[in-house]
């Protein structure tokens, strides 16, 4: 089938070529990526019939869904396709689809591409891969690379977007729902307040109260605050190690998680808005297998309607099966939970019921793609969202701003449903709430960025050569590298001379490769997080440690050095596990020890480690805390 691009991939088409036929194209679900990806395949045949493809998939079933496009649109024999997952592997044909898991396993991919290179790389769904484990598919050097995400951005993982980045290319095209209206339905979001049961809410607070005691008991133990970033990140490590109180704490999570997601009031509300919609075609979103059949049951009492529920506890070809039907209808519901949110070609409906959300975006902007593709029979769209008053108000201000539909959402209806009586009411205090959110964040935002700015004009003027002074530089630097590089771009020249002297007397960047194995590094990373909670390791060291592990480029400087031959200096300290003591010792302090710090042309360059005649004060309090002794002589 011949491929006509609309008038964005022709832009995106330029902007791949222009890029060197490399980067990452952010779209919107269901705005044609994978048209877009095809048509590269094919423009690539055509200059050279002997052109290879592997396509990358986090699921088996985007991995059949990219074949059956591929037939669809390509002049190619299917025996050209070749598919490699759990039950076949097969690398012969000139497009290889790997699902993920399988390409990074025995390293399936990079034997693949030695054995028979491949010319052209599609990272579908690219924002899955900015992981550790994942991120090993850009080991391989391929000539041409093509991400594909409506959100390539990883919520609160700068490090694993960067590695996305760094692994296929730069962003060379960006389109959400939004930036082309007349490509959309008419669309109109409902956001509704909904109230807990009095007795949902007596135990919603008894649970708050043990998570509150929880909280404050596991932050003294073990030397972690409840307000960090990756708080919850720390529990599940604690929790895997069977520590007592944070496998109770995830309990109670779970538990406070469940009376939002299958509030009783939801049902009725739902009944609601099923008959106000019953002849459109509905998706029903929620977050619990078990709320998925509540809904269903309720439904079919009271409703005359094409209904089906979909979930993971049914087989695979009962959820396609039940898809299909869905897909063959004018009128009727689809209740699923979560695993319809991505991986699956979900038929197109009019109508999306959030039930019950997380507090990712991406969810969020996956969801309203379901909807969102318009047709000639549908010229509107609705979502509605249901929102626990009083406990997720700021999850689903936070969601609609980082979606980019925060303008719709404020153009459509603001209410409270009264469970009492079935009824809804307006309410302008709810979207005053969320408008005013909007305006306390961004004032946030720019007092954040004017306290950055101060300190970095501070630093400029107020140089030194102190090497503790100058690491504590690298580590806000290092903390704040995205706020930086936002202000660097809008005061250029500002900060010239501070980031040339913090590279010139402290950084040097540093790439070695090792040859321990993908699982052992993954232990050995583990250990150094564990340490890290119980004794806070410089961040600058903590960084260049695990990169080192993940044989990746990393900052060698002075303090890092310094660390490493005073811990390493004796016998492996109680607190340390062997493992990462030995490998620290044999691999990572082996390879640097003889390595210059910075740059030795430099008047103001710092001291080589092997050049102190004895240990610094801060060495010597280092070694104290991690219960070394350093002999003076």
């Amino acid at each position: 089938m011949e491929i006509t691009l609309r008038s964005w991939q022709k832009d995106a088409y330029q902007s791949f070529e222009n890029n060197n036929f490399n980067g990452i194209l952010k779209v919107g679900t269901g705005k044609g990526k994978t048209i877009f990806a095809i048509y590269c395949i094919k423009e690539f045949l055509r200059i050279n019939p002997l052109f290879r493809t592997c396509i990358i998939v986090p699921t088996i079933n985007l991995m059949f869904q990219w074949k059956n496009e591929l037939i669809k649109f390509m002049d190619i024999e299917p025996k050209e396709i070749s598919l490699f997952y759990g039950r076949e592997k097969s690398v012969s044909g000139k497009i290889v689809i790997f699902v993920v898991n399988s390409a990074i396993n025995s390293s399936n991919l990079q034997k693949a591409h030695l054995l028979k290179k491949f010319d052209f790389m599609i990272a579908d769904e690219c924002h899955h891969y900015g992981s550790n484990l994942f991120s090993q598919i850009f080991e391989n050097e391929f000539e041409k690379k093509l991400g594909l995400s409506a959100t390539p951005e990883r919520e609160k993982d700068h490090e694993g977007t960067g590695k996305i980045i760094e692994g296929i290319g730069p962003k060379i095209f960006e389109l959400n729902h939004l930036d082309d209206p007349k490509a959309i339905p008419n669309f109109v979001i409902w956001s509704i307040l909904v109230k807990l049961t009095e007795k949902e809410q007596n135990e919603y607070e008894e649970n708050s109260f043990e998570i509150f005691k929880l909280n404050k008991y596991i932050s003294s133990k073990h030397s972690i605050n409840p307000e960090d970033e990756d708080y919850f990140k720390k529990i599940k490590e604690l929790a895997e190690k069977k520590d007592p109180a944070a496998l109770k704490l995830l309990s109670l999570w779970s538990k406070q998680s469940g009376i939002k997601y299958q509030a009783e009031n939801k049902i009725g509300l739902i009944k609601e808005i099923i008959s106000m919609e019953k002849s459109s075609k509905i998706i029903i979103f929620n977050e619990r297998i078990k709320f998925t059949e509540r809904i269903y049951e309720e439904l079919d009492r009271e409703f005359n309607l094409n209904l089906f529920f979909i979930h993971s506890g049914l087989s695979k070809n009962e959820v396609q099966d039940r898809l299909n039907k869905f897909r063959d209808i004018d009128k009727g519901v689809l209740i699923a939970p979560k695993m319809i949110d991505e991986g699956y070609d979900v038929p197109d409906a009019s109508v999306a019921i959030v039930v019950s959300f997380t507090s990712s975006a991406r969810q969020m902007i996956q969801r309203d793609g379901r909807i969102l593709r318009k047709t000639d029979s549908k010229q509107n769209a609705t979502r509605y969202s249901l929102i626990i008053e009083n406990l997720e108000e700021d999850k689903y201000f936070y969601v609609l701003q980082k979606s980019e539909i925060a303008s719709k959402a404020i153009e459509g209806e603001w209410l409270n449903y009264n469970s009492e009586d079935s009824t809804f009411s307006n309410s302008e205090e709810f979207k005053e709430s969320f408008i005013n959110y909007g305006k306390i964040k961004q004032h946030h935002k720019d007092q954040f960025k004017e306290w950055v700015l101060k300190k970095l004009d501070y630093y400029e003027k107020n140089f030194t050569n102190n090497i503790e002074e100058i690491e504590r530089r690298l580590e806000f630097f290092t903390r704040f590298i995205d706020i930086i590089d936002i202000l660097s771009e809008e005061y250029p020249g500002r900060w010239v001379e501070l980031k040339e002297k913090l590279k010139r007397v402290s950084r040097n960047k540093v790439k070695y490769k090792h040859k321990i194995p993908h699982d052992e590094r993954e232990i050995l990373k583990q250990e150094l997080r564990t340490i890290n909670s119980r004794l806070t390791l410089p961040v600058v060291t903590f960084n260049s440690i695990i990169r080192f592990i993940d044989n990746e480029e990393f900052d060698l400087n002075h303090s890092t050095k310094e660390f490493l031959i005073n811990l390493c200096d004796g016998d492996c300290p109680d607190i340390w596990p062997k493992r990462l003591f030995c490998f620290l010792r044999d691999v990572m302090l082996e390879k640097i020890q003889n390595m210059d710090v910075g740059d030795n042309n430099e008047e103001n360059h710092l001291p080589k480690v092997k050049e102190f005649k004895k240990p610094s004060k801060n060495a010597l309090r280092k070694a104290k805390r991690y219960g070394k002794s350093i002999n003076l002589s």
